[in-house]
């Protein structure tokens, strides 16, 4: 056992400072939901700047880590902590995915990322609230204090700008179609990845 122990320590301290140079993370404040569809529970937006619900103002934090594999794809595992949703309640979204990078676009220090595996959401049960419809998008869990929602099919689209060699401004946009669009800026830092 002690062997085990002393060969996994060697390995992983010859193996880290290589692996960091291969991972990057960034964090995000979630702010802005735009509501493709017209939603029945408009009533219970607590931050819309349009009459109509479409437009809403929320408060959350976005976190990021990602494993680059090379210059052009790795994987990535992202978490949504969002304080006030649309209806002022707590809700979180889990991510884990493999993504694609282009990096210096048209010879800038523009890049951009597009992720996709699957994503889970849970928020606090809508359902409580005087005038809720339910829209079949979410299940409420036994204890009724939940709603649920696990999506296969899911995915970010992040745009980064270099401000410094490791560090960068960046706007991740999560496409929720067909309801809705969730923007989040934000900044995130990585070593570059040596090959």
């Amino acid at each position: 056992m002690k062997t085990t122990i002393l060969v996994l320590f060697l390995v992983f301290a010859f193996t880290a400072p290589a692996l960091a140079q291969r991972f990057s993370f960034g964090f995000q404040i979630i702010g802005l939901s735009i509501h493709l569809k017209k939603s029945k529970n408009k009533n219970l937006f607590k931050g819309k700047i349009t009459h109509n619900g479409r437009v809403v103002v929320n408060g959350g934090i976005l976190f990021t880590a990602r494993y680059h594999a090379n210059d052009y794809w790795g994987f990535q595992v992202s978490q949504a902590l969002v304080a006030r949703d649309c209806s002022g309640r707590f809700l979180g979204m889990t991510h884990v995915g493999v993504f694609g990078s282009k990096n210096n676009l048209f010879d800038t220090r523009n890049s951009f990322d597009v992720s996709f595996g699957p994503m889970f959401f849970y928020r606090q049960n809508w359902a409580l609230l005087p005038g809720y419809v339910d829209e079949g998008l979410f299940k409420i869990s036994n204890n009724q204090q939940w709603m649920t929602k696990f999506v296969w099919h899911g995915g970010m689209v992040s745009w980064r700008h270099q401000m410094e060699p490791n560090r960068f401004f960046q706007l991740d946009i999560l496409p929720g179609f067909p309801e809705l669009i969730s923007l989040g800026p934000g900044m995130s830092f990585m070593q570059a990845v040596k090959q």
